[in-house]
């Protein structure tokens, strides 16, 4: 049972006019003890509408982005494809409107990028297709 500050739903759909992918799905659980064993900092809420990190690395394996691509996100709320981006290797640019969600995604992205990383381009606990 969903308690009072359980808003995220239970699916979401996504468009792209991308030529090359046509009806993936991806699965991913996201709610609840679930997103504490995907890696999603231990279920941490920055956003109310935010994505799982998980699902926006899926989606950019999904896309095949060639390495020197640059990923323009105009909502880009906390930052979860911001550190994406970061784990996959390619360039990020993110535009976000509201002075305090901006704050959050900077400081998740600075803290994300300062160390490095150990091993580009890998991911843990990816969602399954």
């Amino acid at each position: 049972a969903a308690g009072p500050d359980d808003s995220f739903v239970d699916g979401e759909f996504a468009w792209t006019n991308h030529a090359g992918v046509k009806r993936n799905v991806c699965r991913f659980l996201w709610k609840g003890v679930a997103c504490v064993k995907a890696g999603e900092e231990n279920g941490r809420r920055y956003h109310p509408t935010q994505k799982p990190q998980g699902v926006c690395s899926w989606c950019l394996r999904t896309l095949a982005l060639p390495a020197d691509a640059l990923v323009i996100d105009p909502f880009m709320g906390s930052g979860s494809l911001g550190v994406a981006c970061h784990r996959a290797g390619l360039r990020y640019l993110g535009v976000e409107i509201d002075p305090e969600h901006y704050a959050t995604a900077r400081e998740r992205l600075t803290r994300e990028t300062a160390q490095g990383l150990l091993m580009p381009n890998a991911e843990s606990e990816a969602p399954s297709e």
